[in-house]
């Protein structure tokens, strides 16, 4: 079942170096198949960053980024003992997240809001 869930991220600090941070619940381990990023000032500085992180692990990282979009997170395969696949083998899958998940801004202008991420979830 596909669930969805905004967040709101404001930031302080100063032009060019504001930055903050906003969860969002996730009721049950579920997978998280993308994410659309709206910014909400009208100048978004092209060194913006947004990191999308769960539990203290980085899922996703959109970096030097000043443009709405649709992304799809994807993370390395785990091998069948445990160990993440290598490099070259190319294996990714959707990350599977608990708890809550947390997006940050980095390096963006003031705003309340900054940005408005849209969180899909397939449960």
């Amino acid at each position: 079942m596909l669930r969805v869930a905004k967040v709101a991220v404001a930031t302080v600090g100063g032009a060019g170096s504001g930055g903050g941070t906003a969860t969002a619940g996730v009721a049950a381990p579920a997978k998280l198949i993308a994410v659309r990023l709206d910014y909400k000032y009208t100048q978004v500085p092209a060194t913006t960053d947004v990191i999308i992180s769960n539990m203290g692990r980085d899922i996703y990282t959109v970096s030097d980024n000043a443009s709405d979009g649709v992304h799809y997170p994807r993370e390395r395969a785990n091998t069948p003992t445990g160990g993440t696949a290598a490099a070259g083998d190319n294996i990714w899958e959707v990350p599977v997240v608990h708890d809550y998940v947390t997006v940050e801004v980095k390096q963006g202008n003031v705003a309340d809001p900054a940005l408005e991420a849209t969180l899909f979830f397939d449960y």
